[in-house]
């Protein structure tokens, strides 16, 4: 911990003999915190307010029109600057015309690496780490907007933005606006310098330990999705108007559906309507119980009234549906639908930006796996083809003069898990180039492989091949839900087959790759026994409760899936890294060469990446070229099986693929 660091007094740079002799300083320090107050979180629309530095020894508070004094400050390549939320300062100084260049240290990242539970804001982790006593750094609403008399905060006026609030405290009250701003570099120094020396003592291997990982990896790939952000994607907002009406009629369809099996109309947008349908109260022991008579372990938070109530939240549902509540499941599938209709239809066209383009914030610590999350909107909800039944890939569209090419793992997670588990049979039939879910199926049931292949491959299959192709479908389900750590009541609501029948299922799976039912319990097992598990490059997921009575079954879940899902989002995070990472001189060979193609890569979700290159057959091959052998191999070492890339060039999402 770092208490025994002072916090020097701030400075306030409002002259340009302030500005230079910051700069002065600032030149000569190895690591320096730097943060901006702006107008909004709008990455595209929004600017600088004030900004502030540190160097540790000293902090300052800087007027907005010094920004172009410190140009040899941004564009230096030998000081560290040390940001919370590195992307994000990017595009503000980048809505200013200035490009930050070097080494950027995101303290979000570096505390997610650390440990991805918990939150990792400036603030959290501040406490977290015992840097300053926890009431040092408040919100901003807590300084600007709370009367220190009263305690009381004061409404926003309707027009009032974040600009007008920080201008008005600059002139009436401005050392609140320096202690704030300048306190938020200052922190960020401090933490990013605890968290290095923490990530270097955290070993990923023998000699390569977690700071490593960052340096090479997770560094550089906060710079590629930057500019994916930056880039944004072509939506063609006539399209979803399009569609709308489509996804509207299945809400109300499935609404209806529900309501019959409730025996009457329930508001499913409503949580006190679904906790009266869901909950009962018991009377004598003066507790809830659940759909299954059991008392309610999972409450809501309360809000700002603190009433805590039993929840009906998605990992509530997904629980219930797991033990075959059925009305679960509906209502899983209602809420997906209603996020893309609100996601997608509703709000996207708010979002398209006037080059047409949305530019959606990729956020490289948002999950407990590694996988990207989005917001702004969340492109990582967008269906994949097979079901994306009301065609939402069709509104995302290339750029006047431009083609997309989109490129997708094939089996990826199937493959990892044959990497992983060295199941014999699995890892012989991929290398043979079987349809794995065909195999499986035909290890399953004793026949031979040729029929489910076939029926896969048949137009109009014939009922005989209509039962192949639906024991092919258990295989799959019953692999996936292995994988994931499901039972076989899941196993049952997804497949429409009893409990008895899904238990047999799995266990007929399990006996047909005994590799994958070794892999689950050893995983379960080191779970329990390192609290932790780890991906192929070494990163963790730690399971602090892994051993108590309320976690116990997720917490085994994460342990199965982690390091599939983790690889899986380790290998798309160095594939984007060589086709774009500019900065790192172990990736950047590829990459400019695809600049010299004017290829730019635009998205990743799923295991997709979304290209978008000039519209011309020859520079298409080119990259295909390129992107091909990077996205196949990776890694410096090749895993037990391949890994194939299936996609090619469209017009819009939904032809690329």
């Amino acid at each position: 911990m770092r208490l025994n660091v002072g916090l020097p007094e701030p400075t306030f740079i409002d002259t340009y003999e302030k500005a230079q002799a910051c700069l002065d300083k600032v030149m000569r320090a190895e690591h320096v915190g730097l943060d901006t107050e702006t107008t909004g979180l709008d990455t595209i629309r929004d600017h600088i307010v004030c900004w502030s530095l540190s160097d540790g020894e000293d902090r300052w508070c800087i007027l907005r029109e010094f920004l172009p004094v410190f140009l040899p400050f941004f564009h230096s390549t030998d000081i560290v600057k040390v940001l919370t939320n590195v992307k994000f300062d990017k595009h503000m100084l980048a809505n200013a015309g200035i490009e930050l260049r070097g080494t950027l240290w995101d303290t979000v990242v570096m505390d997610w690496l650390l440990n991805v539970n918990g939150q990792h804001g400036l603030k959290q982790c501040i406490k977290k780490y015992g840097i300053l006593n926890t009431t040092a750094m408040q919100e901003f609403a807590q300084v600007f907007l709370v009367d220190p008399e009263t305690g009381k905060r004061r409404a926003k006026k309707k027009d009032e933005g974040l600009e007008d609030i920080l201008l008005k405290a600059l002139a009436e009250e401005p050392d609140k606006v320096i202690e704030y701003a300048s306190l938020d570099a200052w922190a960020s120094l401090q933490l990013g310098l605890e968290l290095r020396d923490r990530l270097e003592a955290l070993p990923f291997d023998d000699e390569y330990s977690a700071w490593d990982h960052y340096i090479e990896v997770e560094e550089p790939f906060t710079h590629v999705l930057w500019r994916c952000e930056r880039r944004g994607i072509c939506v063609d907002t006539g399209y979803l108007e399009d569609i709308s009406p489509g996804i509207q009629q299945t809400l109300v369809d499935t609404e209806k559906h529900f309501g019959k099996m409730a025996g009457h109309m329930v508001n499913l947008r409503s949580p006190k309507a679904l906790r009266e349908l869901f909950y009962s109260y018991d009377d004598t022991e003066k507790q809830w119980l659940d759909p299954f008579g059991h008392p309610c372990i999972h409450w809501t938070s309360g809000g700002s009234t603190g009433n805590r109530m039993p929840s009906t939240a998605k990992l509530v549902l997904e629980k219930w549906a797991e033990d075959g509540l059925e009305e679960a499941q509906i209502l899983l599938e209602h809420r997906h639908l209603s996020k893309l209709y609100d996601t997608y239809i509703k709000k996207m066209s708010s979002l398209v930006d006037a080059d047409g383009r949305i530019h959606t914030s990729l956020n490289q610590a948002g999950t407990q796996t590694g996988r990207l999350s989005s917001s702004g909107p969340n492109l990582q909800n967008i269906p994949t083809p097979d079901k994306d039944e009301f065609g939402l890939r069709g509104a995302f569209v290339a750029g006047e003069g431009k083609r997309l090419l989109v490129y997708d793992y094939s089996q990826l997670e199937m493959r990892i898990m044959a990497h992983m588990s060295q199941d014999a049979g699995m890892i012989e039939a991929i290398n043979a180039g079987l349809d794995i879910h065909c195999d499986t199926a035909a290890k399953i049931n004793g026949r031979p492989y040729e029929e489910y292949y076939e029926a896969k491959q048949a137009e109009d299959p014939t009922d005989e091949q209509k039962q192949r192709l639906w024991e092919r479908k258990l295989a799959k389900n019953s692999g996936f839900l292995i994988i994931y750590g499901g039972g076989p009541a899941k196993l049952a609501v997804t497949a429409g087959i009893t409990i008895q029948e899904a238990k047999h299922a799995i266990e007929q799976f399990r006996a047909a790759r005994p590799g994958i039912a070794r892999y689950t319990d050893y995983q379960k097992q080191y779970g329990h026994d390192h609290k932790c598990v780890r991906t192929l490059v070494g990163r963790y997921r730690h399971l602090p409760f892994i051993d108590s009575r309320e976690d116990h079954g997720m917490s085994e879940r994460a342990a199965v899936n982690t390091p599939i899902q983790g690889s899986a989002a380790d290998i798309a995070k160095v594939a984007m890294l060589w086709v774009d990472s500019l900065e790192s001189d172990r990736f950047c060979g590829v990459a400019q060469l695809l600049l010299q193609l004017d290829c730019q890569l635009l998205l990743q979700v799923h295991d997709e990446l979304m290209f978008e290159i000039p519209d011309d057959d020859e520079v298409e091959a080119a990259c295909f070229e390129l992107i091909e052998h990077v996205m196949t191999h990776p890694f410096r070492d090749n895993l037990s099986v391949p890994l194939p890339i299936d996609g090619g060039p469209g017009y819009s999402w939904a032809e690329a693929k």
